[in-house]
């Protein structure tokens, strides 16, 4: 998922609680029917983790955040809860970031409460409660591991934890009996419609047959892969409405054979890094000053710029 920036104060390092915000998601709507039919599923009252697995840049996350965000959904459970853990993640951070979006107005907790006590009271904060707890991007089987601890196996409430993984093992390892659900590629139409709304206002259609035609082709390429879909959309929505400005583009995807593999989503953001001017390549590398996962305050992202 992509650093995003926020007017609010900045998120503890190796987590983020950052309450989702407002998703569009294009295609997937058997995904989310199947998902949320397993948050809600009346027959299943023991707590059960639904684990979310698929290569990087697929759309576990929006798909997540559009199922967290409906009313059905808020209306069903009394607590949720979402947090994003980083490759490298302190526990006790994980555990007081956790605390928060469980519950805003719980007093933060001090630096030198101890894991033990960090873990018991967001037990006390679930108990009882029928909660969902989203846990984005897991990389690790230690996570969860470290995390079930705390989180209440009540088998009367019907409370949920659903969680994204690129990885199989860890979404197997954490997942309640039943396999891992797969996260799908879009479809050829579901591709184009992503790519016509992002690049077009509202999502209208192309100016002309040849500009559809460069722009199917384009679409063909990123083989239903969400995150190469908006990368390179995002760039023809900038451009100038020329032909040989969207064959320039598509010459370079086409040039890019290892684009839309498993395990390249540095290459995606490269391929979209590299269409920048060069006034906004510097002003993007000034990102990497933060660490991953971290809510970066716009405030002080202007400042660093300015300085």
């Amino acid at each position: 998922m992509a650093t995003k920036t926020t007017s609010t104060s900045s998120r503890n390092q190796g987590a983020s609680a950052a309450m989702p915000q407002q998703v569009f998601m294009v295609g997937n709507n058997n995904a989310f029917a199947e998902i949320k039919d397993k948050l809600t599923n009346p027959s299943i009252k023991e707590r059960e983790v639904i684990s979310i697995t698929g290569m990087g840049g697929i759309g576990k996350t929006t798909l997540v955040k559009y199922v967290y965000e409906d009313k059905d959904i808020k209306c069903h459970f009394d607590i949720q809860a979402w947090i994003t853990v980083s490759q490298s993640y302190s526990l006790d951070d994980l555990l007081r970031v956790l605390l928060q979006s469980i519950d805003a107005s719980s007093p933060t907790e001090k630096q030198s409460a101890g894991t033990f006590k960090l873990k018991d009271k967001v037990r006390k904060l679930l108990l009882g409660k029928r909660y969902l707890i989203a846990i984005d991007d897991i990389w690790s089987t230690q996570v969860w591991d470290d995390l079930k601890i705390c989180i209440p196996s009540e088998k009367r409430n019907g409370s949920r934890v659903l969680l994204t993984t690129r990885h199989t093992d860890v979404a197997t390892h954490a997942s309640s009996g039943g396999l891992p659900f797969s996260m799908p590629t879009l479809s050829k139409e579901e591709s184009w419609d992503l790519f016509c709304k992002k690049v077009f206002a509202k999502g209208s259609c192309p100016p002309s047959i040849e500009f559809e035609k460069i722009g199917r082709d384009i679409v063909k390429k990123c083989k239903g892969l969400p995150l190469s879909i908006m990368v390179i959309a995002g760039i023809l929505s900038k451009a100038d409405m020329k032909v040989e400005d969207w064959e320039n583009v598509a010459r370079d995807v086409a040039l890019s054979s290892t684009l839309y593999e498993e395990k390249n989503c540095e290459k995606i953001l490269l391929f979209s890094y590299n269409h920048l001017p060069e006034n906004l390549k510097t002003c993007f590398l000034y990102l990497g000053v933060f660490p991953e996962d971290y809510e970066i305050p716009a405030q002080r992202l202007v400042g660093y710029w300015v300085a």
